[in-house]
């Protein structure tokens, strides 16, 4: 793991919740999708980013994340991917 990394996600979720990664269109990221066959650990991220004010959706399988992230549109995709 890089020695960065913790600084890069405070970062990221800094921006998140400025509107920083508004990119060239100039809109907020307020929608995020996360991903985590832990159901627990999702809905807890989930959770921790809904008392910040983000629109926040929350699964558990592959499919089920394809099929929410086309009629969610999220801005941003938290996604656990495990190495087997």
């Amino acid at each position: 793991m890089p020695a960065n990394f913790g600084r890069h996600i405070i970062y990221s979720f800094s921006a998140l919740q400025t509107g920083a990664l508004d990119g060239d269109g100039g809109c907020e990221a307020t929608r995020v999708l996360v991903v985590d066959d832990n159901q627990d650990a999702a809905d807890m991220l989930a959770e921790g980013l809904r008392l910040h004010g983000l629109e926040v959706r929350a699964v558990y399988e592959p499919l089920a994340a394809l099929q929410e992230a086309a009629g969610f549109r999220p801005q941003v995709a938290l996604l656990d991917i495990g190495r087997r």
